[in-house]
Order: structure tokens, then C-alpha cells, then sequence
């Protein structure tokens, strides 16, 4: 079985359909474990949110998916310890503490980050961490 770390950008294509998400579908079953900062949990609230008030979404359908998320066999880990190796990627590489923490996430348990952030990606392919990182359509 395989374990990645998955950000929220993937974790969104799993209930909105959107570019990518047929890809992103075939993370979930039985063959792959999968590992989340607790982080994702907000993420998620605000992407829902902000669909929600651009009315892409209805409030109901965003409570569903939350019930849904919450439902999920995802393993947690607490970003707390993540937050020092976070910085330093972002330092370095000039990219978001909140986008880090995945990655730092990913290298702590030895994992690859699956992501669908196009621009995250390719500043990390391109760094001394692109191991640890791979791009939602890439997966076999």
C-alpha cells in the first residue's frame, strides 16, 4: 500500500467536480493510505465557504461535504510540529507557510505530496524537494 500526504486542493476535487478531479478520485479505496495535516480541515471550511458565497455552491451541499470529510479514513497528523520544517521550505523557496506544511507534512512520514496547485508544483519539481512531491495526474 502506498501513503501520500494529499492537500486541500485534491481533497476539494473529491466532492466538486472541477479540472483534475477524475485524477484526484483515484486516490480514494483501499490501495492507498492517506495522511492530511489538521490544517486541511480549515482549508476545506474556506473553500467551501467561498464557493458558497460566490454561489457556485448551496450552504446545504457545503454542510453535506463537511459531514462527508469528516467521514473519511484520513490520517491526521497535528501541523504544530510540522510548523519549523513549514517555514523553512517557505523561506526558501518563497511559497505560503500554509502550502508548506503539506510538503513538510509529506517529508516527515517519507511520503510524496499529491497536489493539484499548479503553481506550488512547479516551484517544487523544480528544488531540491521535488521527491516528495508529485502532480494529481501523475499518479499510476
Amino acid at each position: 500500500m502506498t501513503t501520500f500526504v494529499v492537500d486541500a486542493c485534491v481533497v476539494a476535487k473529491w466532492f466538486i467536480p472541477e479540472i483534475h478531479t477524475e485524477s484526484a478520485v483515484k486516490l480514494l479505496g483501499n490501495s492507498h493510505d492517506l495522511i492530511v495535516p489538521d490544517l486541511l480541515y480549515s482549508e476545506i471550511g474556506s473553500v467551501l465557504w467561498k464557493k458558497v458565497r460566490q454561489k457556485e455552491i448551496d450552504a446545504e451541499i457545503a454542510r453535506e461535504i463537511i459531514e462527508g470529510l469528516y467521514e473519511m479514513s484520513l490520517e491526521l497528523i497535528p501541523s504544530k510540529p510540522l510548523l519549523s520544517a513549514a517555514f523553512e521550505i517557505a523561506h526558501t523557496l518563497d511559497r505560503s507557510v500554509y502550502d508548506s506544511i503539506y510538503l513538510a507534512a509529506a517529508c516527515s512520514v517519507n511520503a510524496q505530496l499529491v497536489t493539484a496547485d499548479q503553481k506550488f508544483y512547479k516551484v517544487i519539481s523544480e528544488s531540491p524537494l521535488k521527491n516528495n512531491i508529485i502532480w494529481v495526474t501523475n499518479l499510476v
